[in-house]
């Protein structure tokens, strides 16, 4: 860089008015101003914390409610940074006609249904989410002829999230996260959208699912880990109702369960459609006890599970909570037929039963953290199955433990009369504190030691 020298005399600078050295004053330092900018380039790099570049380089309107880099190039290359500021719809819908005309550009589809999210969020247009779930689905899984993404690409993670979200968002029907599963017509940005769905989707065994309710924005509390399968789909949590109201509920399963399910909305041919202004797609709905995978043009893509929010969402407001202390200090010594064997999910034949037994003065609800973890390993999820023994702690141990034998029996008899099923009689009793006492008395054989602690007299 070359140095320039600006020099004054010093008679020069004696000959100065007083009033004359303020201004040289400013324009030495305007001219070293500019020698110091002549030092620096237009463009260069600056070392900082490797964790803010990759932030920059990561972050996305999920994590961090910024555009991708990857977006935010599209919409410099495209000429639409401005106008996506000033008029973030027309933006959408020029990048929109870009795509349709040219068919294969992988980055603008992405970048569409990122711009669609962010919008959706600022705007409170629900139509712009379903566009989400739509450009996601178009990026994910193109047409013959057209490359998929590659696993490494950052922004096949970053579109299954946005499918998921902006499915959740789309389908929902307020703030309360309530989440509507039926066959309707639904607007897009720029049309409108057939959704057909098999009402015969909601049979869950004796019962009907209804009130479903998304997972996605719930936060877990008294669970210290939370399990989430990643795959696609919109992670829900359903409640049931009896198939038959005069029968009631008669499966063992409790009435307040909330079930683990997934929605997909499945676009065929999803490139093509993007051209038309009335499109067809279909809503399909997945419990864990069905499926854990969809196929997808000959693939097995694997759904998103979301077991713990369900599995909170069933205790948050359970009554159980309500037995534990009343039901040890109210109800002391009377006997009564306060207990109940129940399960989380319908009898399946194959599966070995897990019963929790609680102890004095708790509850079923105590065993969250413990099936939360059981459920979430894959060698033993799809072999088990999750039953609670209540009763009243207040009760003798012996009654209370007479009547844990006494309902079990009488499920296995009911369940499986002809003896067909092996792991129903392999079942795995775990009990805490008085709970295991009643446990120990399931696989003890007293004979008449106990009636000979009270009479000499043969019993």
């Amino acid at each position: 860089m070359p140095t320039h020298h600006t020099l004054v005399s010093s008679k020069r600078r004696r000959e100065l008015p007083a009033e004359g050295v303020p201004a040289l004053t400013r324009r030495l330092l305007l001219l070293s101003a500019l020698v110091i900018a002549g030092c620096s380039t237009p463009v260069g790099v600056q070392r900082v914390d490797p964790q803010a570049v990759h932030r920059r380089l990561t972050g996305n309107v999920l994590s961090n409610g910024k555009l991708s880099q990857a977006t935010t190039n599209v919409l410099y290359r495209r000429d639409l940074l401005d106008q996506f500021d000033d008029q973030p719809e027309r933006a959408l819908a020029n990048l929109h006609t870009e795509v349709v005309a040219e068919r294969e550009n992988r980055d603008d589809i992405f970048a569409l249904a990122e711009l669609s999210f962010y919008h959706g969020q600022h705007s409170g247009k629900r139509s712009y989410f379903l566009a989400t779930a739509l450009y996601a689905w178009a990026f994910l899984f193109p047409e013959a002829g057209h490359r998929p993404p590659s696993p490494f690409d950052p922004r096949f993670r970053q579109a299954v999230d946005l499918y998921n979200r902006g499915l959740s968002e789309g389908l929902a029907t307020g703030g309360s996260g309530a989440i509507e599963l039926a066959g309707s017509t639904r607007e897009l940005p720029w049309g409108s959208s057939d959704i057909d769905f098999a009402p015969a989707s909601l049979v869950w065994g004796n019962r009907r699912l209804t009130r479903f309710s998304s997972v996605a924005d719930v936060d877990v509390r008294g669970l210290p880990t939370r399990y989430r399968a990643p795959g696609l789909g919109a992670s829900l949590a359903a409640q049931t109702e009896p198939l038959d109201s005069r029968r009631g509920y008669d499966d063992f399963v409790l009435p307040w369960a909330e079930v683990t399910a997934t929605a997909v909305l499945r676009f065929e041919r999803p490139r093509w459609q993007l051209g038309r202004t009335h499109l067809h797609a279909s809503l399909e709905l997945r419990t864990t006890d069905r499926a854990t995978t969809i196929d997808v043009d000959g693939n097995q893509v694997p759904i998103e599970v979301e077991t713990t929010g369900s599995l909170a969402q069933t205790l948050g407001e359970a009554p159980i909570w309500q037995q534990e202390i009343s039901g040890f200090l109210e109800d002391t010594g009377v006997i009564d037929q306060a207990s109940r064997l129940a399960a989380l999910t319908p009898y399946r034949a194959g599966r070995v039963p897990v019963i929790f037994v609680h102890g004095t003065a708790s509850s079923a609800g105590r065993w969250a953290q413990a099936m939360n973890e059981l459920m979430n390993d894959p060698r033993l999820s799809d072999r088990i199955s999750f039953w609670l023994f209540s009763y009243n702690t207040g009760n003798p141990i012996l009654y209370s433990a007479s009547l844990l034998r006494d309902a079990l029996t009488a499920a296995v008899a009911r369940l499986d009369p002809d003896g067909r099923d092996p792991a129903l009689r392999a079942m795995v009793v775990i009990g805490h504190s008085q709970g295991g006492l009643l446990t120990r008395l399931t696989a003890v054989d007293s004979g008449d030691a106990f009636w000979r602690k009270l009479s000499r007299m043969p019993f």
